[in-house]
């Protein structure tokens, strides 16, 4: 994956994905991408946030993503490290949850 062609930082420091890597990938993941080409055709309601059973973070170490598994509860923060399972390099990882929905998602190395 390449910086600013396949994706970038936001303001907040999220991963958000571009046109470009959702174009390579193939499909709509449903998880109403910012960037998503094909409509959020998969989006089961987009008039409803969407609640998680699992997310996919980017590794900051290989760039390659995979998924987690959310544990949604109103209101929480929710830290842990978790190794990469591409590159098994630790990250630190920050969820926030609202109304049982992630809303944001901080990661970066670990030490």
């Amino acid at each position: 994956m390449k910086y600013l062609e396949d994706y970038y930082y936001s303001p907040e420091g999220l991963t958000v994905f571009t046109e470009s890597y959702h174009l390579k990938r193939g499909y709509c993941c449903g998880s109403k991408c910012f960037h998503c080409p094909y409509d959020g055709i998969n989006v089961e309601d987009s008039s409803v946030a969407k609640e998680l059973n699992s997310f996919e973070i980017l590794c900051p170490f290989c760039f390659e993503t995979f998924a987690l598994p959310a544990n949604p509860q109103d209101g929480s923060v929710q830290n842990f490290v978790y190794d990469c399972e591409i590159c098994c390099n630790p990250i630190d990882i920050t969820l926030h949850f609202k109304a049982a929905t992630l809303v944001s998602i901080d990661i970066e190395k670990s030490n």
